[in-house]
């Protein structure tokens, strides 16, 4: 349930701004609202760029401006129009898997960890050439090693999630845990928060399996519905490939903690932490470059 304003935020102008917050973050761009917000973006563009030529302090500011009223006009126009299409899609969509050495292997996509994960990986390549030409510093070396933790935080999302479907079994990789549940038990798979398809059992056993964009990246009313369809429809085609065996070798979902990447994602941590602090520290400041 959805706390009043007034008890989230007792003081009247934290009150105000979030009221500003939350129609501007609910706000429809229609076709019509997205071409006024363009024109404006457009029109502040043109002023940022006089600014500039004539020397005005302004010149920055106008800009950023611009690039931000842009970012969010495309970006919700973006939404709005993903949002209609698929308010019409009401089942799975329909897909086509391919049974490799008796198995069928269901990925998640995660389109924005994955653009983050070539960019990290792009720029930590850079990064190590200019350290192979002899171009070392402090700077260079921390901002190699800053990398790897976010190379880590975005590769877990994007590389990490999978379902894997044989006829005993259907397996369920996250990020931190490994779910098996016996293909003779399921009941249902039904749609689930947070981007989530919920496996449910015959024993009122559950197991999820996230789809789409991480959580960890989106919140509020980001519209994980055609993730989910996507994922149900990959998953039915997976069912239908490899019919379940009549029996396995055991009746009840069972979860485990991946340890291997549990501990990759805590020294990715803990690596981040220290360089963080190390940044701020006489040894990092008075070291030569």
């Amino acid at each position: 349930m959805d706390l009043p304003l007034e008890q989230v935020f007792p003081d009247p102008a934290a009150i105000a701004v979030a009221r500003v917050l939350h129609d501007l973050f609910m706000f429809r761009w229609t076709l019509s609202r997205a071409a006024i917000g363009i024109a404006v973006g457009v029109a502040v563009s043109g002023f940022a760029m006089v600014a500039y030529r004539q020397g005005w302090s302004v010149a920055k500011e106008s800009a950023a401006v611009a690039a931000t009223l842009l970012i969010v006009v495309i970006g919700g126009r973006w939404t709005a129009v993903r949002d209609a299409r698929w308010a019409t899609v009401h089942g799975p969509v329909s897909a086509t898997m391919k049974v490799h050495r008796g198995r069928v292997v269901v990925r998640r996509v995660d389109v924005f960890s994955s653009v983050m994960l070539g960019v990290v990986g792009v720029g930590w390549a850079a990064t190590l050439w200019l350290a192979a030409l002899d171009w070392v510093g402090v700077s260079v070396v921390l901002a190699c090693a800053f990398m790897g933790p976010l190379f880590v935080m975005f590769a877990i999302p994007a590389l990490a999630h999978k379902v894997v479907v044989t006829p005993a079994h259907l397996t369920i990789h996250r990020a931190f845990s490994r779910s098996v549940v016996p293909r003779h038990t399921i009941r249902t798979v039904r749609r689930g928060d947070a981007g989530a398809l919920v496996v449910e059992t015959l024993d009122g056993g559950s197991a999820k399996i996230p789809t789409g964009i991480s959580s960890l990246f989106v919140q509020g009313n980001w519209n994980h519905r055609p993730a989910q369809l996507k994922a149900a429809g990959r998953l039915e085609a997976a069912f239908a490939a490899l019919p379940p065996a009549e029996a396995a070798d055991s009746d009840t979902v069972t979860t485990r903690p991946r340890i291997t990447l549990i501990i990759i994602a805590v020294a990715a941590a803990a690596c981040f932490a220290t360089l963080t602090a190390l940044v701020y520290t006489d040894v990092v400041k008075d070291a030569p470059r």
